[in-house]
């Protein structure tokens, strides 16, 4: 997938691969300290507090 970060021809739909990726697994990250909230760009993403 991150390869096609080097290709301009489809760079914006890539752009968007990698954001939704990359929330995903921010997200995974965050689990383990779920009382930060974490602030994106395009979507905030406020772990649950157990």
């Amino acid at each position: 997938e991150l390869e096609n970060v080097f290709d301009n021809s489809g760079i914006g739909a890539t752009i968007a691969h990698i954001r939704g990726a990359n929330a995903v697994a921010i997200t995974g990250a965050v689990t383990s300290f779920p009382n930060v909230p974490l602030g994106l760009t395009d979507a905030q993403i406020i772990p649950a507090r157990n």
